[in-house]
């Protein structure tokens, strides 16, 4: 006969477990929606959330460890899980400070498992917490049912993730179970994650202050802002000559122009371009938009052809300029520039070649 001190046969807690499911799934589906949405309103960007139910037989593997001491299913805590997976390190702790402020947690089983590695122990561990909903989310009516429920979220960074995953894909879990000879490796790769962590914390920072500082550097001295993507961005947002090269083009199709830039990844190239056919800095840029601004809309309106478009992004006047700086440096031979540059695929190639020949002859007659 089992004594008063004894923990129920499993069976029971599973019972339990199977009549709860559906709560315990409710529960999750919500704690998701709300964190995502706390999140979205302080401006944290994750990397993905996960959740899910224990599965049945992982709950009956647990219950019957010898150290199991579980006396009912609200005992274990990790029914309901979630994984949230932030891109930077930290992160994680901002996501923290969220959790704690709109949740009530299990102090006594949540724990920063970060804190608890020795300085000479590899491995990356998770901030795990075990909450339920807050007194005035559990009085809701639809939350009534799982009020006392409690549900594990682990957050973690991408780097640490990957650790995480590739350390269980591996099998081993703690760092005597590596075989002796192979634990210094072990130790050296959790040291290069750990520093790819910290310097990826430190890019963001710098090319958040690098894009800050750029319309002041613009301002002050265009000739040393060298040609990239933030930079082609920040003169788009603060040229004045753009805005009306822009306009014009968008005259020609008797439409106007839009309010988003041209896409990310046409600026990429066209900061890629540039260099090409001798535009380095943003001071160069400007003197030769400068220079082509009494042609640009003419040669547009031969290159754009017949055309069911009646709008321009904001930046368009600067794809132009590449093309009529090309037709500049490769003449007649723009299609052999063209696929010595890459600049467009293959299919694409012979037909802008086409245009841009066709347009640069128009505005420059004499070179006919």
């Amino acid at each position: 006969m089992a004594s008063p001190d004894s923990p129920p046969d499993p069976s029971v807690i599973l019972g339990e477990y199977d009549r709860s499911c559906q709560d315990y799934h409710a529960l999750i589906e919500d704690a998701s929606r709300i964190i995502t949405a706390l999140l979205d309103e302080e401006g944290i960007r994750v990397h993905v959330i996960s959740k899910g139910l224990k599965e049945r037989e992982s709950l009956q593997r647990k219950l019957l460890r010898e150290d199991a001491r579980y006396r009912a299913l609200a005992d274990v805590t990790d029914v309901a899980r979630m994984r949230i997976i932030t891109y930077f390190a930290d992160d994680v702790d901002r996501v923290a400070t969220v959790i704690e402020r709109e949740f009530d947690i299990d102090t006594e089983n949540s724990t920063d498992k970060r804190a608890s590695i020795d300085p000479d122990r590899f491995g990356y561990l998770s901030l795990h917490y075990v909450a339920k909903h807050c007194a005035r989310r559990s009085e809701l009516r639809e939350n009534r049912a799982f009020s006392n429920f409690k549900f594990e979220i682990q957050i973690r960074s991408l780097v640490q993730h990957a650790w995480a995953e590739m350390e269980h894909d591996l099998g081993y879990k703690s760092q005597q179970a590596i075989p002796r000879p192979l634990r210094r490796r072990f130790a050296r790769l959790a040291g290069l994650l750990e520093i790819a962590d910290d310097e990826f914390c430190g890019l963001r920072d710098e090319l958040a202050k690098y894009t800050s500082e750029l319309g002041n550097r613009i301002a002050a001295e265009p000739d040393s802002v060298s040609i990239d993507r933030d930079s082609l961005v920040s003169l788009i947002q603060s040229e004045p000559l753009v805005t009306q090269l822009d306009s014009a083009m968008a005259e020609v199709l008797g439409g106007a122009v839009k309010d988003t830039l041209l896409e990310s990844g046409t600026l990429a190239s066209i900061a890629s371009d540039l260099p090409d056919v001798g535009i380095n800095s943003i001071g160069a840029l400007r003197q030769s938009l400068a220079a082509a601004a009494p042609a640009l809309a003419a040669f547009f309106k031969v290159w754009v052809g017949e055309t069911d478009r009646n709008t321009v992004s904001r930046g368009a006047s600067i794809s132009i300029l590449r093309l009529v700086l090309a037709a500049a440096v490769a003449g007649d031979a723009l299609l052999d520039f063209f696929d010595d540059h890459s600049w467009f695929g293959p299919e694409q190639r012979k037909d802008l070649a086409a245009r841009s020949i066709a347009a640069w002859h128009a505005i420059h007659p004499e070179a006919s």
